[in-house]
């Protein structure tokens, strides 16, 4: 999901991936070195308030593509532009505060709800918090917790069902409000209309 604010480009592409290629080092049967080819010649533009999905089977390099375009990977081959640019001239920190991503490891922080949330930033308003919470459905069931917001949940109880926890990541990015948006099987584990909630609060205008 795209956002403005990237750069001073809006009628063009923001992002724009370049015969992005993926590979990695793996061992054969025998020991011996291969190559792996996660992401082959990828060439595609994300403009201002756009979405756009990448669908594929398991194992075919979306998750590989994802972070390269978080800037968390480095390719093998092309490039990633942001308003023309290179990355590594527009600047990995400035990008990186412009950017939100969600991948299929991340977690839960051991933590209450709300610094799950917020990322433990004091500067983020419960209002903020709250709103993201309804944006992706979660407000009634986390109400319906032992104590409410304020409710510790990590990776390892049993509080929260998986697609709680993916919707609870989602909140989190949601509630940085970043110009780029980027869901690694977001909507794994959840229902058809959950998935359609979800899908809406990550398809809102920046």
């Amino acid at each position: 999901r795209g956002g403005s604010g990237l750069g001073s480009v809006s009628t063009e592409d923001i992002i724009r991936v370049e015969h992005l290629t993926k590979e990695f080092d793996i061992r054969g049967s025998k020991g011996e070195a291969k190559k792996l080819l996660a992401v082959d010649d990828v060439s595609f533009g994300l403009r201002t308030g756009t979405t756009l999905a990448v669908v594929g089977e398991s194992g075919s390099g979306k998750s590989s593509l994802l972070k390269v375009i978080a800037s968390v990977a480095d390719p093998t081959s092309g490039s990633v532009l942001v308003d023309g640019q290179p990355l590594s001239r527009f600047g990995l920190i400035e990008y990186r505060n412009n950017i939100g991503a969600v991948f299929a490891e991340d977690g839960l922080f051991q933590a209450t709800i709300v610094e799950n949330v917020s990322m433990f930033d004091p500067d983020v308003s419960l209002d903020r918090v709250q709103e993201a919470l309804d944006l992706v459905g979660l407000t009634s069931e986390i109400e319906a917790l032992p104590q409410g917001l304020a409710t510790v949940v990590a990776n390892n109880n049993t509080l929260l069902s998986t697609g709680q926890r993916r919707r609870l990541l989602a909140a989190r990015v949601i509630c940085r409000r970043p110009k780029l948006m980027l869901f690694d099987e977001i909507t794994a584990n959840l229902d058809a209309r959950t998935e359609h909630r979800v899908r809406c609060a990550t398809d809102l205008d920046a």
